[in-house]
């Protein structure tokens, strides 16, 4: 199975439980996790067709809320989930493109993002969770976690086999 196939539960494989613990266990435990109540981060972004590399700021308030600027050469590119709703608005090339309502799987993958955040409560936030198969992604081996969201996608997580860490989404 690659990541992001649906995949089932891997015979010899740990259980979806064992896989969430060890990562809640890699972010200092679910005692410490429960206090954190918001996070604010900058950083560097560059999507998959950007020659540039831009700021990213992310503001994040539990539960499941998220705000991601992307502050590229042509404008703001924003993204905001309030736990229950998303929109986007960002710059085209010839006019800003006006806030857009998310909607469908886009508001699953805004929703569990938002969610993700805040990790204390990671198992909560998807069902029928599943492991497969451990595959390799760059040179580090990860396991590959699977669960549904409440609208029925699928969301593929992928944790660093040594050090438990959540690698990919």
């Amino acid at each position: 199975d690659e990541p992001g196939d649906p995949i089932t539960q891997a015979p010899g494989q740990p259980s979806a439980d064992q896989v969430l613990d060890k990562y809640v266990q890699a972010l200092g435990g679910a005692q410490r996790l429960a206090g954190i109540t918001s996070v604010v981060a900058k950083g560097a972004y560059k999507g998959f067709d950007d020659a540039a590399t831009s700021v990213v700021e992310i503001f994040a308030k539990a539960p499941g809320q998220r705000t991601t600027i992307v502050h590229t050469l042509s404008g703001n590119s924003t993204t905001t989930y309030d736990g229950r709703a998303g929109w986007i608005a960002a710059p085209d090339v010839e006019k800003p493109v006006p806030l857009l309502a998310i909607t469908g799987q886009e508001l699953d993958g805004v929703k569990l993002e938002a969610e993700l955040f805040f990790p204390a409560r990671i198992k909560q936030a998807l069902s029928k969770w599943r492991v497969g198969a451990r595959v390799v992604i760059g040179d580090r081996e990860v396991q590959p976690v699977q669960g549904t969201t409440a609208g029925g996608s699928t969301a593929t997580l992928c944790f660093d086999v040594e050090s438990g860490l959540l690698t990919r989404l």
